[in-house]
């Protein structure tokens, strides 16, 4: 039987993992952490659970591809609960308040009653959020998208809402995620809440991840932890072994590299292999920017003040490295989505940052008192903030943690504390591909969220299975019937 190492036992690593046993391969995956899932991952301060990474999860409708492909390998499953809350965000602004319904239609009612002269522009985004959601679940009703399409592929975010007249609306379409993104990273999301395609399992990130190990090991598959892939080993284009952190070797048919692009090239394999396409990217911050983000996660009581759902709301001005900010996200994570002590959640807050806010952080982590100090700081201004909008938790609200770009470095290796692939910025998504396979090298793939925009879980999964389809390997990938995990969460 053929023999594949997987470097990396993040979502790519154990799609990948997974595929390779389906396939027939035998499969090594290596994780230089002591837990799995890479980014998507949560961990326990004070016996409260954070979750890192799923705000939700594309491909929970059914009828999707991607619905098929995350039962495959364990990401969900018959016994596992998915959470439908009622709105994809809330916002709020000078007294006023706006959701973005699960219902379109209900998004649209109350758009235009905020904003009677803004009706022929509420009109058409509603349309398109439609749209999208409906060629989500229904692939034939993709050319009734292309007018929407053609309409909002050059546009971002702050282009859109600059078409709007009323405040309350241009901060709906901008302040979750960023002006500069493109418009159709919100037309398709939204889209795919509408349809019941972007919903969460119960249990959350860390849940998910190790739902789809206990798939890979049920599968047959090996999983070395707490030790790193230092070097792929090479002989006349191919790749023949690859060597450990405590001096390990492990020969094998083919390698996977399922770990950040950058760690792959430079340090696992020479920097020469590194395909043009992604070097021009990383290399053009206006087209294809890396972002990282700053969070912080407080305990506080359940209490019916807090927010339902994803909220944002004005803050008093917080100079965060020179911009400054006035709003802020913060999202509760309660015992409906994770286990939490009786009578408390969790309220995290998220704040992008571009590239070189993200270096500084990342350069002062170098000095661990800096660090530590500029992240104390950091919470308490956060906690002023949420205090002054939900002043009833003032008597339990309790900082639990605070990570920076330089945690993602830390714990992932990833580019400027990356969490994700390219930014989705407006004109530029689509002409950007990668494949799997690295050019000069006849047994070695890539399988990262990093090969297409935007990046995230989808793309990790489809570019593991697309990895593993590569290789000369014995079979096809086939759809399988496996006993369902069931989740401890």
């Amino acid at each position: 039987m053929k023999k594949v190492v997987i470097v990396g036992a993040g979502v790519a690593g154990l799609g990948a993992g997974i595929y390779a046993r389906i396939s027939g391969l035998e499969s090594v995956i290596v994780e230089k952490n002591s837990f799995v899932g890479g980014n998507l991952t949560g961990w326990e301060r004070d016996g409260h659970a954070i979750d890192n990474c799923m705000h939700w999860l594309t491909g929970t409708h059914p009828k999707t591809e991607l619905f098929k492909i995350w039962n495959q390998v364990g990401m969900l499953g018959e016994r596992v609960t998915l959470c439908r809350p009622e709105s994809f965000a809330d916002f709020e602004h000078n007294g006023q308040r706006i959701s973005l319904y699960r219902d379109p239609n209900k998004t649209l009612t109350k758009m235009l009653s905020i904003s009677p002269e803004d009706a022929r522009e509420s009109r058409r985004f509603i349309a398109a959020v439609k749209a999208f959601g409906r060629m989500q679940s229904d692939v034939s009703r993709a050319p009734a998208c292309l007018p929407f399409y053609l309409r909002y592929r050059s546009m971002s975010l702050g282009d859109l809402a600059s078409r709007f007249k009323h405040n309350l609306l241009r901060r709906m379409i901008t302040d979750l995620f960023s002006p500069e993104l493109s418009a159709l990273s919100l037309l398709f999301a939204y889209g795919a809440f509408c349809i019941g395609n972007a919903d969460l399992p119960y249990g959350g990130s860390k849940a998910a991840a190790e739902r789809m190990r206990d798939r890979y090991l049920q599968l047959g598959g090996e999983l070395i932890t707490d030790v790193e892939v230092e070097q792929i080993l090479l002989r006349n284009k191919r790749a023949v072994g690859v060597r450990l952190s405590d001096e390990t070797l492990i020969a094998c048919d083919a390698v996977i590299c399922a770990c950040d692009p950058f760690v792959t090239f430079g340090r696992l394999l020479p920097d020469r292999y590194m395909p043009k396409k992604l070097r021009r990217a990383r290399a053009d911050v206006i087209g294809t920017p890396l972002f990282s983000a700053i969070h912080a996660a407080f305990s506080c009581d359940e209490s019916s003040e807090l927010p339902k759902h994803s909220t944002v709301i004005d803050c008093r001005t917080l100079d965060l490295d020179g911009r400054r900010i006035s709003h802020l996200v913060v999202k509760p994570y309660t015992k409906s989505l994770l286990p939490q002590p009786n009578g408390r959640a969790v309220l995290q807050v998220l704040i992008f940052l571009e590239d070189r806010e993200s270096v500084r952080w990342i350069e002062l982590s170098r000095n661990k008192e800096a660090y530590r100090a500029a992240k104390a700081r950091f919470g308490r201004a956060i906690e002023q903030r949420v205090l002054s909008r939900y002043p009833s938790l003032k008597s339990s609200i309790k900082l639990l943690d605070v990570w920076t770009p330089a945690s993602y470095v830390r714990y992932f290796g990833s580019s400027n504390g990356a969490f994700m692939g390219f930014a989705m910025k407006a004109g530029h998504a689509l002409r950007y591909r990668l494949t799997p396979r690295i050019h000069g090298l006849k047994n070695v793939r890539l399988a990262t969220q990093w090969q297409a925009i935007p990046g995230g879980l989808p793309q990790a999964v489809l570019q593991a299975r697309r990895a593993v389809k590569t290789l000369p390997a014995p079979g096809s990938i086939k759809i399988i019937k496996i006993t369902p995990v069931v989740s401890e969460a």
